[in-house]
Formats: C-alpha cells, structure tokens, sequence
C-alpha cells in the first residue's frame, strides 16, 4: 500500500496543470434548473496524446487525474445517489456493489439485494442472492443470502429493480440462459420475517433467433432506487442477416409489469409510431420523444392507466452539428451537445415535460485549450 501511495503522489505531482476548465454559463431561464446537473465526459490533449475522464458540474469541473488516491479507490465516479446513500449509511454500505437498481429506500428501510456468483463457468455453478435490509427506526440490519433456484441454469443475473411490499423484498433480474438465447425477466419474492424465498415467477421471456434478435431495455426513471408502481421495459424484435447483422425492426411493444400485484400487460407500439420512442416513465406517464428532419424536437406523453396519448408538442432548441445527449429528472427533459469544440460552445437546454416551455438555456465553454471533449453521461446530484 505504502509504494501505491507514493507512486500516486508522484504522478499527482507530474499532472498538467493546463487542462480546460468547462463553465456552464445562462443564456435565459433560470439557473437552479441546471444546479443538480451533472455531465461526465472524457478530454483528449492532441498535444501530448492524453486523455482522461472529466466531469462537469455548475459549481466546478473535476478530472479523475486530480482526485485524491483514496477517492479512486471508493469510485471517484459513482452514482451521485450511490454517494448519498453511502454518506448517509455508511455501516450498511460498506462491501456492497455500487449497482444503483440493486437499492430501494423508502421511510422505513434501506433494501439491498444483488447475486454473487462461484464460477459462472462451470456447469454446476452456484448463483446466490445477497440481501440487506435496514430498519430506519431500530437501526438492525437483517442480512441472508439464499441460493438462486436453478441456478445452473443461468450464465448470470441482472438486477433490474428492488422493492419493499408489506414485509417482503421483490427483486426483479434479468437472467441470461445457459442452454438457449433466451433471456427471462424473474421476479422472487423474500420473506423477511422467516428470510426464505416465498415465489419466483417468471414475468416476460424472450429467445434469440438466428434470424431474430430481440433486446428487453427499462425506461429511465428520476430515482431507481424510490417506491414505485410499475416496471417498465420496451421489448424490440429485429431481423438478422445472415452474416449476422441486425437489419429491420418488425416488432415493438411496451411491457407494463404491476410490482404490488405481479401483474402484467403489453401494448404495441406500432401504433404510436409516429410519436417516436418511449424513454422515460414518471408516475404513470410515459415520455415518447422524436427528433423531426428539421431538427424539431416532439414530445409525446402517454398515459398509463387511459392507454393512450394526452398530449404533445414541439420543441426548438439550438442548432447544433454535434450529436447529444439526452436526461430526465423531475419532469425535465436535458439536452446537451455531445462534442465539445473549443472554438465553439457546446448547448444546454432544459425542457418542462409538461408543455414544453424551455426553462433553461445555456452554453458550456472552456479555456482555450488544444484538444476534444465529449459529454457522454448525464446524471444528477
């Protein structure tokens, strides 16, 4: 540890102190919309052909390169909510994975619940859930692992969701199969009373084909790791070349999973095309976006309970010849350029999903620096 220790300052001290520092500055709206705003990116130097991970907030930039050893160590660049939730419960975070869908926190509890794995590789492997759970009143923390039925079965699983229901832990996982292309979304559910496994049922089943490749994706959500009601998963089919390359999609569906009543429904999408795409779900509102060959933006809400599309609208941000990236948080829409070019700023725009009203438009710059940056990550503190 010693010699670690010393070869990091030693690095520390040999670090560029001429590296661009990225500002987020207003052109209109109001700038508590972009407080919480948080971009990762990664910074190329054509001078000396380095490159390193930066993140951009509205208060600082901050590289990898300058971090303290210690904070590399824990994961300088750790979900924000995984750092909060480490800050607040120390004791019960400590040794755990960092995978922020293996969480749930709500007045009562923290829940915690992922799989270890003894050689995934072999036949007879053995899969095992490890679960945490901490009662916020009595401060105990009730711990078990418990094995995976079937586990053989599986290369491995996937943790989608984590919820607490009246006394029990319902952990829904994507298990990739051993013996097929096929893919199962579970759900087990825990009794932590007696801490034995009560069900697992298997929600939604998908097999590739060599013809057919179908991929199951979750919607972006404010907080993975809040109470909620549904899960929800858009499941795309795809036509395969034979040379193995995915050409056509002739299949769409969203798949609505109720997690209190284990129940489910799917609604295709083909009739909804013309909205665009689902991306993100709040409440019982699901968010369908559009990019128009104009460069327009169309919005679309769909709702949940009335199946069926309460409204849309337009939206026109800056013109821009980089591509972007795209958030959502609290009813908000990001958008931010890609590409940062050092002779021309990069946009922020932030959009109110309710009827499109721009809250917020802005630019990031930096000092003149030669060299490329790219934002590819939008998160929130």
């Amino acid at each position: 540890m010693t010699a670690s220790i010393g070869t990091f300052y030693i690095q520390s001290a040999f670090a560029t102190n001429h590296k661009p520092v990225f500002t987020i500055e207003k052109i209109d709206g109001d700038e508590k919309e972009v407080e919480s705003l948080l971009l990762t990116g990664f910074y190329y130097n054509e001078l000396t052909y380095m490159g390193e991970k930066f993140e951009i907030s509205l208060e600082e930039t901050k590289y990898f390169e300058d971090s303290s050893f210690f904070e590399r160590i824990g994961g300088v660049y750790d979900s924000p909510r995984i750092k909060q939730l480490q800050k607040e419960y120390r004791h019960f975070m400590r040794g755990k994975y960092y995978g922020v869908n293996a969480y749930f926190e709500n007045e009562d509890y923290v829940a915690y619940a992922d799989v270890s794995y003894k050689n995934p590789y072999a036949i007879s492997s053995e899969l095992k859930f490890s679960i945490a759970v901490l009662d916020k009143q009595t401060n105990k923390i009730n711990s078990f692992h418990h094995l995976v039925p079937n586990s053989g079965d599986f290369w491995y699983l996937n943790v989608l969701n984590v919820q607490v229901i009246d006394s029990q832990l319902k952990v829904i996982t994507q298990n990739d199969m051993k013996e097929s292309n096929r893919k199962e979304t579970h759900l087990y559910t825990f009794d932590l009373v007696k801490n034995a496994l009560l069900n697992d049922e298997t929600i939604l089943s998908a097999e590739n084909k060599t013809d057919e490749h179908i991929e199951l994706r979750t919607l972006h959500v404010d907080d993975p790791t809040s109470e909620r009601a549904n899960l929800v998963l858009v499941k795309t089919n795809t036509t395969v070349s034979e040379d193995g390359y995915m050409e056509e999609v002739t299949k769409e569906e969203l798949v609505v999973y109720d997690i209190a009543s284990n129940t489910s429904k799917t609604i295709n999408l083909e009739n909804l095309s013309e909205y665009g795409y689902p991306e993100y779900v709040e409440g019982s509102n699901v968010y369908f976006v559009d990019n128009d060959e104009n460069g327009t933006q169309k919005i679309a809400i769909y709702d949940l309970a009335s199946e069926q599309i309460v409204t849309d609208f337009d939206v026109d941000f800056p013109d821009s010849e980089t591509m972007w990236s795209i958030g959502f948080n609290d009813g908000k829409l990001y958008f931010v350029d890609s590409f940062i070019d050092f002779e021309k700023p990069a946009h922020v725009t932030v959009v109110d999903l309710e009827d499109g009203g721009i809250l917020f438009k802005g630019e990031i710059k930096s000092t003149d620096q030669k060299g490329t940056a790219e934002i590819y990550n939008i998160e929130f503190k």
